[in-house]
C-alpha cells in the first residue's frame, strides 16, 4: 500500500501540478501580383505598290496585349488614312482575336471587325475581355486603290494605335 500511495503522489506531483496551457501562434505568407495592362505592336510595315489598280494589302500583323484586371479590359484599333503630303487615300482595317490563353477573358471584337478611314477621317475596331487573360490580335491593312495611273509618287503613310484600358 505505501508503494501505491507513492506512486499515486508522483503520477500527481507530475501531472496535476503542471499549469503550462495549449499555446499557438499564425504566420501569413502573401504574394503581391502587380498590375499589368499592356499591347505590343509588331515591327513597323511596308510594300511597293505593285502598280495595279487594285487594293493593296499587307502581310497580316500580330498585336499582343496582356491584362490581369479581374474585370477585364477594353481594347481599341484606329486606323488613319493613307497619306501623302496632302494627298489621302482611304485605309481598310480589319481586325480578328486569333489567340487567347484564358478562355474566361472571353477577348471578343465587339463592334464591326472591318472599318475604312477615308479622306480626312480616322476608323476605329473595338475589343474587349471580361477577365484577366493574355490574346493576340490579327490586324489586316489595306491601302484602298482604284486607279493607280493618278497616283502622286512618294510614300503614303497610315498608322494604327492600339490602346488598352483596364475596366
Amino acid at each position: 500500500m505505501k508503494k501505491f500511495a507513492l506512486a499515486a503522489l508522483a503520477a500527481i506531483a507530475v501531472f496535476g501540478a503542471s499549469s503550462v496551457q495549449a499555446a499557438s501562434d499564425t504566420q501569413t505568407f502573401t504574394v503581391t501580383v502587380a498590375p499589368t495592362l499592356t499591347i505590343t505592336a509588331p515591327a513597323n510595315a511596308s510594300m511597293a505598290h505593285n502598280t495595279t489598280n487594285a487594293n493593296q494589302v499587307f502581310p497580316n500583323q500580330d498585336w499582343a496585349v496582356t491584362c490581369n484586371n479581374a474585370a477585364g479590359a477594353d481594347v481599341s484599333f484606329q486606323i488613319t488614312t493613307f497619306a501623302n503630303g496632302a494627298v489621302e487615300r482611304d485605309a481598310s482595317l480589319a481586325v480578328s482575336v486569333t489567340s487567347a490563353n484564358q478562355l474566361s477573358a472571353g477577348w471578343v471584337v465587339s463592334n464591326s471587325p472591318q472599318t475604312t478611314a477615308g479622306t480626312g477621317t480616322t476608323a476605329t475596331v473595338l475589343a474587349d475581355s471580361v477577365g484577366p487573360g493574355n490574346a493576340t490580335f490579327t490586324l489586316g491593312v489595306s491601302f484602298l486603290d482604284t486607279d493607280y495611273a493618278v497616283l502622286p509618287a512618294g510614300d503614303y503613310i497610315a498608322t494604327v494605335t492600339g490602346t488598352i484600358t483596364a475596366k
